[in-house]
Order: C-alpha cells, then sequence, then structure tokens
C-alpha cells in the first residue's frame, strides 16, 4: 500500500510539478524554488526507498521463513514511518545539491 501511494504521488504531484517549475523563470535560490525542487524529489525518491524495503522483506522471508510469520502489523507500520522520514532529508538534500552544485543540469 505505501509503494502504490508513492507511486501515486510521482504521477500525481511530481509531473505536473515538474513542467510547472520548468516554465517558471525563477529558479534561483528562492525559497519556492527550493521547496518545489524538494517536493519533485520527494515521491520519486519515497518510491526508491519503499521498493528497497520490501525487497528487504522479501528477502527476510526467505531466509527465515518461520519468523517472518510472526512479525506483527506494528512492525509494518513503523517501517512505513520510517520509509517516509528517510525519504524527506533525502529530497531536502537533493534539493540543495540540485540547485547549487549541479546548476547547469538544469539548462
Amino acid at each position: 500500500m505505501n509503494l502504490t501511494v508513492a507511486d501515486m504521488l510521482v504521477g500525481v504531484v511530481t509531473g505536473p510539478l515538474f513542467f510547472y517549475h520548468k516554465d517558471r523563470d525563477d529558479k534561483d535560490n528562492t525559497w519556492p524554488g527550493f521547496l518545489i525542487c524538494s517536493i519533485e524529489f520527494t515521491f520519486p525518491i519515497a518510491s526508491q526507498v519503499n521498493l528497497s524495503l520490501i525487497s528487504l522483506e522479501r528477502l527476510h522471508a526467505t531466509l527465515f521463513p518461520f519468523r517472518h510469520c510472526l512479525i506483527t502489523k506494528w512492525v509494518y507500520i513503523k517501517i512505513m514511518i520510517a520509509s517516509w522520514l528517510i525519504t524527506l532529508p533525502l529530497a531536502i538534500v537533493m534539493g540543495i545539491l540540485s540547485k547549487e552544485a549541479f546548476g547547469y543540469a538544469w539548462v
């Protein structure tokens, strides 16, 4: 479910926001430009983080099948919260780096 939500937000938010940000003239280091750039990176990173966590969960199910059956819903809820808490700092760092270090990529 978490991956579904992240993938839906990639299509619904990131796509139109990319075209909105691409057409704007004030792509400098302003606060709205940084916020839009960080939001552009948030949902694709969330999708990739969720895919990696799903693969780790499948690995755990393969290596420890009996222990995996004992996992409760709270563990999955904590993993979903942790995936978004991992995503947000990564998106902010990517937003900062894309503007400062990789500004030529926007050309």
